[in-house]
């Protein structure tokens, strides 16, 4: 199923959001007047997790993630979901700053690829 919103201003860019869902799986897309994306989130329902933030170099700081996030949030909540979280390199300091703004808080998780 796919859920266009109706265009908007997506931070300070003008586009359209476009939720589809795949089962618990849901891509929440940023898209520009040509439908072009330039923005997406995904955000499993099963786990309660976000992954794979993804905004295209010219579209960075312009409160796209911001609006990406909170529609993956109102999402989670819809579903009935009370909490969700958010996993970043520990060196990304850009993606801290945003999920700290926007009340996330710090967790440590150590991992190992083998």
């Amino acid at each position: 199923m796919v859920e266009q919103i109706p265009k908007q201003m997506i931070g300070q860019v003008h586009g359209e959001l476009s939720v589809s869902r795949h089962g618990n799986i849901v891509v929440i897309s940023a898209k520009d007047d040509i439908f072009r994306p330039f923005g997406v989130l995904i955000l499993d329902l099963e786990r309660g997790s976000l992954g794979s933030l993804l905004v295209a170099e010219g579209y960075r700081r312009k409160g796209v993630a911001t609006a990406l996030l909170k529609e993956a949030e109102r999402i989670a909540k819809e579903a009935g979901l009370d909490r969700i979280q958010a996993g970043t390199h520990f060196e990304n300091e850009v993606a801290h700053n945003l999920l700290r703004k926007l009340g996330y808080f710090e967790m440590t998780v150590a991992e190992k690829r083998l």
